[in-house]
């Protein structure tokens, strides 16, 4: 049921073309950059200083009603839901798939039950229309609130046994089937506060990636954030469409 569809074990001939596709991509991968190219085109890219940072938090907590407190990713994922749904003249009705820190959300089961690092991808569904910025970041706070422990926990042995037993999914994202329904689609991994990588002669300035979801790494000046074409359509040569930084730096300050 949690599926949405009958269970049936991937087949051993699925399995085996999944891993030579993803074989195959990485050997092109590395065959471009031997030739001094890229591994893929640059992602559309947006880099919020600290102080723009700050100030989104500012806003975005100005009108909380029945939450004490909400966090920078609350109040970006605030942003994205106010935002695009109009840039880009979608519905409202707006899905995020979201990567997590399973031992965070596990809580104290998280301690016996992980060992080192364990990710999480879950889904959330807003229905933006007529709604404010506090207001859309209270209620990410809400729903990223009741997450905690026992769903968490319900979600970690739900991935455990698909992986355990190879069960059949869609490809892509795990649950990323699950925003199919939604006018807008945002995926995003919240990787903002790991260091700057350190390889002997100081850390690093930036970082970069050039697949995956929406992905938030750190910066010596705040933090970039690195937008998948699904989350963000249009964008070329690592610039957002025309309009939409601009868009976004207005909501920030």
């Amino acid at each position: 049921r949690s599926l949405g569809r009958p269970v049936v074990k991937r087949s051993v001939a699925k399995r085996f073309m999944t891993n030579v596709a993803f074989r195959l991509m990485a050997e092109i991968d590395l065959v471009r950059l031997s030739l001094g190219g890229v591994a893929s085109a640059p992602r559309p890219r947006l880099l919020l200083s600290h102080a723009e940072l700050a100030s989104l938090k500012d806003r975005a907590s100005e009108d909380l009603k029945t939450v004490p407190w909400i966090s920078t990713q609350e109040a970006f994922i605030a942003l994205l839901l106010l935002a695009l749904p109009s840039f880009f003249n979608k519905g409202p009705k707006v899905s995020l798939l979201l990567w997590l820190d399973a031992r965070r959300y596990l809580g104290e089961a998280g301690k016996r039950l992980v060992s080192g690092t364990a990710i999480l991808t879950e889904d959330f569904h807003f229905h933006v229309e007529g709604k404010s910025l506090s207001q859309l970041a209270e209620e990410v706070h809400i729903k990223l609130e009741a997450f905690g422990k026992e769903e968490a926990r319900k979600a970690f042995f739900m991935a455990q046994g698909l992986f355990e037993y190879n069960v059949d999914t869609p490809l892509g994202p795990p649950k990323a089937w699950k925003l199919k329904d939604a006018d807008v689609k945002i995926m995003l991994n919240n990787q903002s506060k790991l260091p700057l990588v350190d390889l002997g002669s100081g850390p690093a300035e930036w970082v970069c990636s050039t697949s995956g979801p929406t992905l938030m790494v750190p910066h010596k000046d705040g933090t970039t954030v690195l937008f998948d074409s699904g989350t963000v359509p249009g964008g070329k040569a690592g610039c957002l469409p025309s309009g939409l930084e601009e868009k976004l730096r207005s909501l920030c300050s």
